[in-house]
């Protein structure tokens, strides 16, 4: 049987100690550097809110020469679906700040997103839900 001297102890110790250290230091896995920032989003909601009888969207176009059509429904069990959104306005836009009007809301409470549509492309706003 082997017997353990102190110094042999020390060593061993200090040896674990350091491959501890170095494995905390290191973390996990392959460090990568910073992603980039995400792009632009090209059609930003600003505000949304009831005004008299009418849903006044703001909105911020950050492309041009785009089909902007604002789809709305009222808010129901999911208003993360898209399947039942109704045409409400369609409008040929630039970039800068825009007012749309949905002057017929079904509901109290509705559920809104902006359908960018440019050449071949189509993009969809996250659903933002208003209520008076």
């Amino acid at each position: 049987m082997h017997c353990w001297k102190m110094s042999d102890m020390r060593r061993y110790s200090l040896g674990l100690w350091f491959i501890l250290v170095c494995l905390v230091c290191l973390g996990c896995g392959r460090k990568l550097p910073p992603l980039p920032p995400a792009p632009e989003e090209p059609v930003i909601i600003n505000s949304i809110k009831f005004v008299d009888k009418a849903v006044v969207v703001k909105i911020t176009c950050n492309e041009s020469a785009v089909k902007l059509v604002l789809l709305g429904k009222p808010q129901g069990i999911c208003p993360q679906c898209t399947g039942d959104l109704n045409q409400k306005v369609e409008v040929e836009a630039q970039e800068g700040t825009l007012q749309l009007q949905d002057e017929t809301p079904e509901e109290n409470c509705m559920v809104y997103r902006l359908r960018l549509e440019k050449g071949t492309t189509t993009w969809l706003s996250p659903a933002r839900i208003v209520c008076k």
